[in-house]
């Protein structure tokens, strides 16, 4: 038996060993850290022990003694520490402090053999195998070799009292670990706790035997310890104590900065974290189970959501914890929502202020929208007035630049004004009778002019069922297929692009068609998809920057489709192409198809086309309508052989129409036809006997060209003036000058008899006096706008002021707008700028019958005939004047550009001496740069290209060149002086009559707006000092005085002004 002894010890050792290394993996907190310092206590207890079973000198033996003592002290404090740990017991520090003295007592006496009877009061040597005393001591004693022995020892006081203590402190906490037991239900919990209760009944047993059961061979305490450890090491293996989730549930338990308190199912204590603890200072002395505070207790058993306490405002959550279907406690969190509620407040705030902003943004819009829309109606009206005025090529498509610019940037504002009021939940859908095939005929010209040179194909592919007319909203239906189309044309350089329309369901008098544009175009990557319908985005930006749009196309877009009770989406294959697609629900009001063919017997058709696209649509529409379809080659084949046209219609294209062999057109007879399609924005072939078609091809123009009836082309202005009222009497009202010009312009070719007014009570006098047959009545004036004065007329007494029509003409985009001219008594109104087919369409509508006389065809030429003749080009040395009125535009512009030319010619000179002398050599450049462009505006091309020299050199910044140089340019432009004086004095002689009492008021006024900084005061007194004749002797002043101001040369011009002024005066 004593063999096996010394093993023992080792498996001793090694259990507590291996327990430590598993215990410093988990890192588990304060309860792992005192099992661990317990280990190590076991560890000395048995590394003693064993030195002590072989020790080879009593002396050697006392050492080993006191060791395994050491041992046993950090063995059982460690042991107790860790079991109070882990069950979180509240306990008060002191005893701890007192022990801990107590044992440090114990060590130095044990160490201090002079009085080591106070722990050991005797001590007598004991060999393992026989009964052998040696009475009085162990000193003179020999030691057999191999022999094992032990010492038997008599307990002194301090021996008594440590151990009875840690006997004591072991049977409370074996009584509370058997309550924890009765209530605990979770078996893995159970389990440990067993383990636990087992660990402590061995330590308490073997202590037991030690003190009472004095003769032993064996000492039987530091087995047992390690026994002990290997329960508690067996449920950390096990997971039943120290798992890392556990370990991490309990560092969020600790650290979240909420509350957290865990009660048993009858509210008792069972654990909190440390901010429970700091708001509920009482639960620092709560013991496992023990009742909560009353505060507490509230908290659980009320209803009320919210806790408030210390400032602060918390949330309150209480989640019963169940095990199977029994409550076994409950969970109280309270989250701080402080900030939360602190936040709201300012959110709300924050929301109020932003609808406030919100309701700014809207009033800007609208005054946004007047005041870009005011001169835009002069831009776009002017223009049109321009195009019917006889000009080069050139100067028609100078202005049609002009005019698709103006209605580019009208896109843009109506964009931004349309998602505004999208934004705002504003937009109205505005539903009435429509056409649809009207609109996508007109769409089809807006799409080949965008299309321009491009070489892409404009494909229609429309439902021949499609009804004639519909309800719905035709202007948002309108907006969003261009927007679309706008978009695929765009991003599409070679190919087609395709509009598709489908009616997809039919119920009634209501419908559903599916629109598609398709397109080849470059094509959309997978992860920009997203982006597609959102504001303010373009996709690829990198990739397509340089094209315009806001970005808001398709945003607007998706949304008027959803108020249209439809659906939006998109195909896309990057590098091949999209498809966009829209649904929109509409009513029927005219059943029967809005394109159908008259007669089908005996038709048939062939196609010859370089674009296979053509060739499909054509196929494709004669079987949609049971039209034989012919093979080109057999066409030709018949027609060479036989002299025979066997179709009766011959669909091609500009490319093909050239290809087409003599023996097709010998063959044609007068039955026969031939249909050219073309692009009438970039091709204009007009071949006799030959039919021209503008593309796309599509059901309507198909329909009409097998009907043999008139084609629907593209809609020029004159074709809405097909009228004339000359009996007509129009009052139109307006405070803007330029806006009353353009409207007088347009409608002059109907010759109706035009009044003007420029203010609502004007406009109310006028029609007091008069009675018009129609009015058109600005929205936004001064004073009185157009709906009080509308307001007022209609309550004047006589019959004729309710009923004469008034018209609103607005560039205001406000929400409602209809209704707000319904309600003061108007009866239409005209959106600015003045579409003419819009304006033409009310004038049909509102003038009397009577008064509008059908246009002949032989009156279109009437306008041309009253137009007087242009003058002889007058020849003028060193312009080439034919260029200089081409470069201007029309000749009267040209003419007053030479006497501003004049007018400038000293001034300018000197100011490039002057940069040249200075070594400004920038300011050098700018200026010969704007006077190259002026002299070849007015056509002195000489000039021009010597200015242009000048500019290259100023570029290079080659300063001996531009001195040399200089000199022979400024006297060729000086010798402009002579040549263009008469220009000069005729502009001046046009300028009004001015006293010197009047141009000293200006000048003084210019003067004290100058001085005063007051840049607007001054640009108005030089804005009127320019409308006023200038005496010959300060001509040179004047020149000077322009060139001041417009530099800000402050000193300079009250300088100048007071010398003007003393002139003036003499």
């Amino acid at each position: 038996m004593e063999l096996l002894v010394p093993y023992i010890q080792y498996v001793g050792m090694l259990i507590p060993l291996i327990g430590l290394m598993i215990l410093l993996r988990k890192n588990s907190g304060r309860a792992a850290s005192d099992l661990m310092l317990s280990s190590v206590g076991c560890i000395i207890v048995n590394a003693g022990y064993l030195l002590m079973l072989k020790m080879n000198s009593p002396e050697a033996g006392m050492v080993a003694l006191k060791f395994e003592y050491l041992g046993n002290a950090i063995f059982y404090a460690f042991f107790i520490l860790f079991l109070i740990d882990y069950f979180r017991l509240r306990y008060p520090h002191w005893p701890f402090w007192i022990w801990g003295i107590l044992q440090a007592f114990e060590i130095f006496v044990l160490w201090d053999d002079k009085h080591r009877d106070m722990i050991f009061q005797d001590t007598d040597l004991k060999q393992m195998d026989f009964q052998l005393s040696f009475a009085g001591g162990i000193d003179g004693v020999d030691m057999e070799e191999g022999a094992l022995y032990i010492f038997r020892i008599k307990p002194g006081i301090l021996y008594v009292v440590q151990y009875s203590i840690i006997c004591f402190a072991l049977l409370l906490l074996v009584i509370y670990t058997v309550v924890r037991i009765k209530r605990t239900h979770v078996h893995k919990e159970r389990m440990a706790l067993m383990r636990l209760e087992a660990s402590q009944i061995i330590v308490m047993f073997a202590m037991a035997i030690y003190l009472f059961v004095a003769d032993m061979n064996f000492d039987i305490l530091p087995f047992c310890a390690s026994g002990a450890l290997l329960l508690i090491i067996l449920s950390v293996v096990k997971g039943e104590l120290f798992n890392v989730a556990d370990a991490g549930r309990n560092w969020m338990f600790e650290h979240m900065q909420d509350i957290f308190l865990i009660t048993d199912s009858m509210y008792g204590y069972l654990d909190a974290n440390a901010y429970a603890k700091a708001l509920f200072p009482e639960l620092e002395e709560k013991s496992k189970n023990e009742r909560i505070p009353r505060e507490l207790y509230e908290l659980f058993i009320t209803d009320q959501a919210e806790y408030h306490k210390g400032g602060h405002c918390y949330e309150k959550t209480i989640t019963p914890l169940m095990e199977g279907k029994s409550v076994q406690g409950y969970c109280l969190l309270l989250m701080d929502v402080t900030q939360t509620h602190q936040l709201v407040e300012e959110l709300k705030g924050a929301k109020a202020k932003a609808e406030d902003a919100n309701q700014a943004k809207s009033a800007f819009m609208s005054n946004m929208s007047h005041e870009i829309r005011t001169p835009m109606n002069a831009i776009v009206g002017m223009t049109e007035i321009l195009l019917r005025s006889e000009m080069s090529p050139q100067q028609r498509g100078y202005l049609a630049n002009i005019k698709n610019s103006g209605n580019a940037l009208l896109t843009i504002i109506n964009d931004i004004l349309d998602f505004s009021k999208i934004e705002s939940g504003k937009l109205e859908i505005v539903n009435d009778e429509y056409e649809p095939m009207s609109i996508l005929n007109d769409l089809s010209m807006i799409f080949l002019n965008r299309i321009g040179e491009k070489g892409v194909e404009l494909l229609y592919d429309i439902d021949k069922s499609l009804p004639n007319k519909l309800y719905g909203d035709s202007l948002r239906l309108r907006q969003v297929i261009i927007n679309i189309m706008n978009n695929a044309i765009k991003f599409t350089q070679e190919g087609f692009v395709k509009l598709t329309l489908k009616v997809t369901e039919r119920e009634g008098d209501k419908l559903t068609f599916l629109i598609s544009v398709q397109d080849t175009g470059q094509g959309i990557r997978e992860e920009d998809l997203g982006k597609l319908f959102q504001s303010f985005q373009q996709v690829d930006s990198k990739k397509n920057h340089g094209k315009e749009g806001t970005g808001l196309g398709l945003s607007i877009s998706k949304q008027l489709v959803e108020l249209m009770g439809g659906a939006v989406g998109v195909r896309s294959t990057y590098g091949e192409g999209s498809d966009f697609y829209f649904t929109v629900k509409q009513e029927i009001v005219e059943e029967l198809p809005a394109a159908q063919l008259k007669q089908r017997n005996r038709k048939a058709v062939s196609g010859y086309f370089t674009s296979g696209d053509l060739d499909v649509t054509l196929r494709k529409l004669a079987e949609d309508y049971g039209i034989f379809y012919m093979e080109y080659d057999e066409v030709y084949r018949m027609a060479k052989e036989e002299g025979f046209f066997a179709v009766d219609f011959l669909f091609t294209d500009s490319a093909a129409y050239r290809e087409i062999v003599p023996e097709i057109f010998s063959a044609k007879t007068e039955d026969n036809t031939i249909c050219l399609l073309q692009n009438p924005m970039t091709e204009g072939m007009e071949m006799e006997g030959v039919l021209v078609v503008n593309k796309p091809l599509y059901s309507l123009n198909f329909c009409q060209i097998l009907n043999r009836e008139e084609l629907g082309g593209f809609d020029q202005t004159d074709d809405y003036m097909n009228f004339t009222a000359p009996q007509a009497k129009i009052l139109i009202v307006d405070d803007n000058e330029m806006n009353l010009k353009v409207a007088i312009g347009l409608l002059q070719p109907l010759m109706m008899q035009i009044e003007t007014a420029e203010s609502g009570k004007q406009a109310i006098e006028k029609i007091r006096e008069n009675r018009y047959d129609l009015v058109f009545m600005d929205h936004m004036m001064p004073v009185m706008d157009g709906v009080e004065a509308t307001k007022c007329l209609r309550a004047l007494e006589e019959e004729y002021f309710k009923n004469v029509p008034v018209i609103a003409l607005t560039a205001n985009a406000v929400v409602g707008a209809r209704e707000i001219f319904k309600r003061a008594g108007m009866n239409d109104f005209v959106a600015k700028p003045i579409e003419m087919k819009e304006i033409c369409s009310k004038l049909k509508t509102w003038l009397p019958k009577e008064k509008i006389k059908k246009q002949k065809k032989t009156d279109a030429g009437l306008l041309e005939e009253t137009k007087p003749k242009d003058a002889p080009l007058p020849e003028i040395e060193g312009l080439d004047v034919s260029e200089g009125i081409k470069n201007s535009g029309t000749r009267e512009l040209f003419f007053s550009l030479l006497g501003d030319f004049y007018k400038l010619i000293d001034m300018k000179a000197t100011k490039i001496e002057k940069c040249l002398a200075d070594g400004m050599v920038r300011d050098f450049t700018i200026e010969v740069h704007a006077l190259k462009n002026t002299a070849r505006m007015i056509g002195a091309m000489e000039l021009s290209s010597k200015f242009a020299m000048l500019e290259q050199l100023g570029n290079e910044q080659d300063i001996s060149a531009i001195a040399e140089k200089t000199p022979e340019t400024l006297a060729l432009y000086r010798s402009y002086k002579p040549i263009l004086k008469s220009f000069g004095q005729a502009q001046e002689s046009e300028k009004r009559e001015t006293s010197r009492e009047e141009l000293v008021s200006i000048l003084r006024r210019l003067r004290r707006s100058m001085e005063d900084f007051d840049l607007d005061g001054a640009d108005a007194a030089m804005k009127e000092l320019e409308e006023c004749r200038i005496p010959e002797e300060l001509g040179t002043q004047m020149e000077q005085m322009r060139a001041y101001v417009a530099d800000v040369a402050m000193m300079e011009v009250m300088e100048l002004a007071d010398l003007m002024v003393e002139v003036l005066e003499k």
